[in-house]
């Protein structure tokens, strides 16, 4: 079938590069929604566990001259 498609267009469905590029605009929105539901997942994961974002060495000043 993809065989007589590509060497006889003259026989495609007309239609079908206008579905083929809404699939796959509609699937490049769907991976871009499931990233920022992955980035605000992650982040309340992060805040979850409570750590400080950095830590200072103890036993000194911060400035040392």
């Amino acid at each position: 079938m993809l065989w007589n498609k590509i060497w006889n267009p003259g026989s495609m469905v007309p239609g079908w590069a206008t579905l083929a590029a809404l699939i796959l605009i509609i699937g490049g929105l769907q991976l871009i929604c499931l990233g920022l539901i992955g980035q605000y997942i992650s982040r309340i994961f992060e805040e979850s566990k409570k750590r400080p974002l950095y830590f200072l060495k103890s036993g000194g000043s911060v400035d040392k001259r």
